[in-house]
């Protein structure tokens, strides 16, 4: 699954930077294959599964069809699925053959729901009734779904990570689920916004120089990377990775094209991240580490970018 930002009035272009190698037989291009006219709200999460691409998000409408905060594109074409929900779908994971989804709804149709929902293939059923919201991510980790503290049995949510703020579940990593928030304590442990969970217990393993909220995590080439900002650089986000040690920025803070990162994805080998621009409404392409201007300023966009 992949979350994605809001990108509401701007244009979102991902790019990628190639690694070295033969590349001549490769092109770059924008496909149609999802429409002409995208959707009325910014799509916030992914799924890729056996009948087709599950967009969550924001809209209410593709095109001229009307889908309720999900839908589903198969054969160059949208399908809803179900009745969809009232409220935006923040994330989305394949969980025991089903596809779950999480965010600020409350109901699918006239069926009730907690945060939390998973497909049946016709419709969206309940996944308990206690998850206290749905902007905690979700996550398989050691056969059981994750969502943000909680953790579901089969029967109920128990609550597992308690923390003194917000608490996010992103990814597993050297077989622990790693979790992120504006959280200083977790489980009575010193952790300031990453933490990992062994099945047991927390630590915190990847001390950094966290000044916000972690706004993303991969795992690239096997090194954990994150989004966050950088001290001594205010409104800035960089692209950090672990060294083992400590955490290092692959894009040195305080550059003059000043990028505003706000999410990563690992595909075919590369690591991709996009950006809103923050000043002059420019959209750089970076690629092999060099950069190139548009002729004229374009709307804030998002480019890519890959460990040296």
């Amino acid at each position: 699954m992949r979350r994605h930002a809001s990108f509401a009035g701007a244009i979102l272009i991902v790019l990628a930077i190639l690694p070295p190698g033969p590349i001549a037989a490769m092109s770059a291009g924008w496909s149609t294959v999802f429409g002409p006219v995208g959707p009325n709200g910014s799509p916030l999460c992914t799924i890729e599964t056996v009948d087709g691409l599950i967009v969550g998000g924001e809209f209410t409408t593709i095109g001229t069809g009307a889908y309720a905060h999900v839908a589903l594109h198969v054969r160059a074409s949208w399908q809803p699925l179900g009745d969809g929900f009232n409220g935006d779908v923040q994330a989305l994971v394949e969980y025991d053959g089903d596809v779950v989804a999480a965010g600020a709804f409350t109901a699918s149709g006239a069926t009730p729901l907690s945060y939390v929902a998973r497909w049946d293939g016709s419709s969206w059923q309940p996944l308990g009734d206690n998850l206290p919201d749905g902007g905690g991510g979700l996550v398989v980790y050691d056969g059981y779904l994750h969502s943000g503290g909680w953790r579901w049995d089969s029967a109920t949510w128990s609550e597992i990570l308690t923390a003194d703020a917000s608490i996010a579940a992103r990814l597993v990593h050297e077989g622990r689920l790693i979790a992120t928030g504006s959280f200083s304590h977790i489980n009575g442990v010193t952790a300031g916004g990453i933490a990992a969970w062994d099945g047991e217990s927390v630590s915190a393993p990847y001390p950094g120089p966290w000044i916000a909220n972690i706004l993303d995590l991969e795992v690239y080439q096997g090194q954990l990377m994150a989004l966050d900002g950088w001290p001594g650089y205010p409104g800035e986000v960089v692209v950090c990775a672990w060294t083992g040690e400590n955490w290092v920025s692959l894009d040195p803070p305080g550059s003059e094209y000043n990028p505003c990162y706000v999410s990563l994805a690992v595909s075919n080998g590369r690591l991709y991240t996009a950006y809103l621009r923050t000043r002059g409404g420019v959209a750089w392409l970076r690629r092999r580490g060099a950069r190139r201007r548009p002729t004229a300023p374009a709307s804030p966009a998002a480019t890519s970018t890959r460990r040296p």
